[in-house]
């Protein structure tokens, strides 16, 4: 996206456009919802503001307040990073390493120096009554580990005891016959 090519602002209502201020300011939802229309309630500010900012139009319209705001305090690479050297200064000078070693990493990721990745490892295995099963089994070892499959469906014969069921293929029917080309 061009940062070049101006954008027409989105154009809201009066009292849309105070809600959106209000947010911008700093107030709560609710707060901000009741500063527009002090007749209501905290539950129907709640669910009327939670309404309006998930219209495209207002997000839009807030979206484009706070990139003018941005842009007019000039908030970039340099700022943040003056900023957070003031920080690590600061929490040297004071002793508060806590404070300086929080600086010194917001300066390393926002440099690239540091990139957080998080490992998450999983075990995916079939469900089992015990946990140190194996995490294969065929399905005659299973069968007999865990015993027969029941069939308690009623067919034509109707015979009021279950049938014990030996393989997959007696329960689902024999696999379909994939064909090689």
């Amino acid at each position: 996206m061009n940062a070049h090519i101006p954008i027409a602002p989105v154009i809201l209502s009066d009292k849309r456009e105070r809600f959106i201020r209000g947010i911008i300011q700093g107030l709560s939802q609710r707060a901000a919802y009741q500063a527009v229309y002090p007749n209501a309630s905290p539950a129907a500010a709640d669910a009327a503001a939670s309404r309006l900012l998930r219209m495209n139009k207002v997000q839009a319209r807030l979206e484009q307040i706070r990139q003018a705001e941005a842009a007019a305090a000039k908030i970039d690479l340099p700022y943040l990073t003056g900023l957070l050297t003031a920080s690590y200064r600061l929490g040297l000078q004071t002793n508060q390493s806590s404070a300086a070693t929080q600086a010194a990493m917001g300066l390393a990721k926002l440099h690239g120096f540091l990139i957080e990745r998080h490992q998450i490892d999983a075990v995916v295995r079939r469900p089992s009554a015990s946990p140190e099963s194996p995490d294969e089994m065929s399905e005659s070892k299973w069968l007999e580990d865990y015993g027969p499959i029941l069939d308690l469906t009623l067919n034509d014969t109707a015979s009021p005891e279950p049938q014990v069921l030996d393989t997959m293929e007696d329960l689902f029917g024999p696999e379909p016959q994939v064909q090689s080309k």
